[in-house]
């Protein structure tokens, strides 16, 4: 099975729960994921397929990734020990930026409306992010956001170092670029930030 950069994320398919506990991970890992590809040997039976595919879409929620299939000699699909090992690692601290407790959110005062639950949702879309950090922070990170008429116009993080990476700073972009807070037209300033302590290691299962 390979990841968006086409590289392998787990072991082979087992059956069962341990399949369905593959997929989490590999879903928290890469939260924005939208398309496995998977390789299997020509002795594939059609009941693994669908196993798999209703696995995904219980995974998955409301908006499963896409599933793509392919047969193929299993002894050139599969990755070596090492590349494996090497993989599984960096599946392993991607979950641990997948910070799964919400951050705490500090605000003036309660946004009227709809508008406090569309904010926590923003806040929900930008924890996704943290995952295509360059590694694990070490220390609290925090977003401070300024908004004018419902629209972000200053955002500065902190506790990231040297952590930031050209997607992540991608997703942080289009994720701010989209959000407009419908009602509220005054000024506002907001700070969201991450513990050091909600990025817990993850070991292998």
């Amino acid at each position: 099975m390979d990841g968006p950069l086409g590289a392998p994320l787990a072991r082979q398919l087992a059956p069962g729960q341990a399949t369905a506990t593959m997929i989490d991970r590999v879903l928290r890992a890469y939260p924005r994921l939208k398309t496995f590809r998977l390789w299997f040997s020509d002795d594939l039976q059609y009941r693994q397929i669908t196993d798999f595919l209703a696995i995904v879409r219980q995974a998955g929620g409301r908006a499963p990734p896409v599933v793509g299939l392919s047969l193929e000699d299993p002894r050139r699909a599969a990755p070596t020990r090492r590349g494996l090992a090497r993989a599984q690692r960096r599946l392993n601290e991607r979950v641990a930026r997948n910070v799964r407790t919400p951050p705490d959110l500090r605000q003036p005062y309660p946004l009227a409306g709809t508008d406090q639950a569309r904010l926590e949702a923003f806040v929900s879309r930008l924890t996704t992010c943290l995952p295509d950090l360059r590694q694990t922070p070490r220390r609290d990170v925090t977003l401070q956001l300024s908004f004018e008429e419902g629209h972000v116009v200053a955002s500065d993080f902190q506790g990231l170092d040297r952590l930031h990476t050209p997607v992540f700073d991608s997703c942080v972009a289009a994720t701010l670029e989209t959000f407009r807070i419908r009602g509220h037209r005054e000024r506002l300033a907001i700070e969201v930030r991450w513990p050091q302590r909600a990025f817990r290691p993850v070991r292998d299962p």
